[in-house]
């Protein structure tokens, strides 16, 4: 028996040293004290893998919110209904999050932890707590005619000078003193849509399945000259038609007034829909354009293209344009 006693301590040394609780930060854990924060807490073997676990827990959160909302809901329009929620879950099982922001980072020996929050409230709501009092802008811009931009001024009583740009892959918008991250996958919601007296543009159809051709209508009330870029639902925006000459009432088709041999084909991009956005400027002198990729059917194929910043600022240097947002589906 005494030659097995010193193999049976060491066996329980081990046991034990196995069943010692793991420390962890005293902010670990700890519930949410806000009805619209969600808070993530992840650990791991570094740190990129303690936010990523963090980034998952808030994204199952989420996922359970939506298919709790989809339940509830009674609909007539179920099947719209269902899309738009199984798109909300798709996006967050990808953990696509904007405006997630770090509370807390450490280690504690050799694992790593973090905590994440997430606000789940409206963009607009949580870039005006972010605002305060507002700076009201003198004059009405691009982005105050979007969905958001309208909402903005609900909230805020004025329109205030809006900006977006892209900042190290992040899309950012906001004003001068506050800025915040944007969720690219409703990035059409920046796009307003309108019709100027001096220049119209319409669409053979507008809502379009993927892989059908169509045609665009352009008119204006003047001589003068027309450009139309693309403004995709990623932001990204291609010059289709720079400077084209158009007479006053005379009607141009895009893309025939361009190439004859070309087609405008309707594309989800990938996705189960999409919002294809087109802008028309007209001007009684040719633009300077030189920042633009010249003639869009080539850069449409090779998806390249200027940001949507550069186009803002063209048009908000007081220029006659109008807008219009066709919607395609994959089915």
């Amino acid at each position: 028996m005494k030659i097995f006693l010193p193999i049976i301590c060491l066996a329980l040394l081990f046991g034990c040293g196995e069943k010692q609780k793991q420390i962890k930060p005293a902010w670990f854990g700890k519930p949410s004290t806000s009805q619209y924060i969600i808070i993530g807490y992840g650990e791991g073997a570094d740190t990129q893998s303690a936010r990523n676990a963090a980034l998952a827990q808030i994204s199952n959160t989420l996922k359970t919110q939506v298919k709790s909302e989809f339940l509830e809901q009674t609909t007539l329009d179920r099947n719209s209904y269902e899309r738009s929620a199984t798109r909300n879950l798709s996006v967050y099982s990808e953990a696509k999050l904007s405006g997630v922001e770090t509370i807390y980072e450490t280690s504690i020996g050799e694992r790593f932890f973090a905590a994440l929050s997430y606000d789940i409230r409206p963009f607009e709501e949580r870039l005006t707590a972010k605002i305060g009092k507002p700076k009201c802008a003198q004059k009405s811009g691009f982005l105050n005619g979007s969905f958001t931009g309208q909402r903005l001024k609900e909230i805020l009583g004025c329109d205030i000078a809006l900006k977006v740009y892209i900042q190290n892959g992040v899309w950012l918008v906001g004003t001068n003193d506050a800025v915040l991250a944007w969720n690219d996958e409703s990035l059409e919601r920046l796009y307003p849509e309108r019709i100027d007296a001096r220049i119209t543009i319409s669409a053979s159809k507008e809502r379009l399945k993927e892989g059908e051709s169509f045609s665009l209508y352009l008119t204006a009330e003047s001589d003068g000259f027309i450009s139309l870029f693309n403004l995709y639902d990623s932001g990204q925006t291609a010059l289709m038609a720079g400077n084209l000459p158009i007479k006053a009432f005379k009607r141009v088709t895009i893309p025939q007034s361009i190439d004859p041999t070309l087609d405008l084909v309707a594309s989800t991009n990938g996705g189960e829909f999409a919002k294809d956005f087109y802008i028309a400027i007209y001007s009684q002198k040719p633009l300077t354009l030189s920042r633009f990729e010249q003639t869009g059917a080539y850069a449409l194929q090779a998806g390249r293209g200027e940001s949507l910043e550069e186009l803002i600022a063209l048009l908000e240097n007081g220029g006659v344009w109008s807008a219009i947002a066709i919607s395609v589906s994959r089915f």
